[in-house]
Order: C-alpha cells, then structure tokens, then sequence
C-alpha cells in the first residue's frame, strides 16, 4: 500500500457508525474545521482511523465550490495522516473521523494542512489523557 494513499479503508461510509459519531462523538475545534471523533479498539481488519469530510450547501451554494474545499480538505489529510497513524498504532487505537468544513470562504492550503495539524495533536492529547490519566 503506498505511504500516502488514502483508500477505500480509510473513507467513512457506514450510516450506522456515522450517526453514532455524531450521537456520541467527541467536539473539537479549530478553524477552519469542526471535527467529531469516537476511539475505539484497533480490529485487524480495519486501518487505524477512518475519515469522512463534509461542506455545507447552507455556505457554498455551487458543487464546484464544496467540490474544491473537499479535495482540498482530503489531501492535506493524505498528506499528514502519518502523524496520526503513529500514535494510532503505538495505543492500539481506531478513530473514527467526520472532519466539517465551517468557514464561510475558501482558505488556501496552507490552512488546511496547519488546520489537520493541530487537530491531529489535540485529538492525540485527548486521548492520551484518557487512556493514560
């Protein structure tokens, strides 16, 4: 598998694991993004998180637009995925991912990937906490 895919493992698909996410999940924020996250045991078959992405129609009317945020969004996620993946590994942690995108205009990528940077260490933080108080 390569080091920076992002296959069909990893994309968050199942409605059932989606509404508990958003029933159960844990609130973080940083601008320009919203995300939910649910820790679970790593099961051998699963990758060691699985990620869904959402834009707003209410805020970007135009396909093109939540289209562009998207692709923005999931490869600044590709491209920093190792720094979760790690600690993901080193817990013997899944997470589960819905990653919002609420903004009211287009940042550029460089936001983006600081943007998952950060998200990423206080998601790490979190749950250090919690597995190791």
């Amino acid at each position: 598998m390569k080091p920076f895919g992002f296959p069909k493992q990893e994309k968050l698909c199942s409605k059932k694991s989606i509404e508990t996410i958003f029933s159960t999940g844990i609130n973080q924020f940083y601008y320009p993004y919203k995300v939910l996250y649910l820790p679970s045991a790593i099961i051998d078959e699963f990758p060691f998180a699985q990620v869904m992405f959402v834009v707003p129609k209410r805020k970007f009317k135009r396909a093109v637009d939540r289209n562009r945020i998207k692709r923005k969004m999931r490869e600044a996620y590709r491209l920093n995925k190792h720094l979760l993946e790690e600690w993901c590994i080193k817990n013997n942690t899944h997470i589960k991912l819905v990653v919002m995108y609420v903004a009211s205009s287009h940042e550029n990528f460089n936001a983006h990937q600081k943007a998952i940077q950060c998200i990423f260490s206080t998601i790490e933080k979190d749950l250090t906490h919690e597995v190791h108080p």
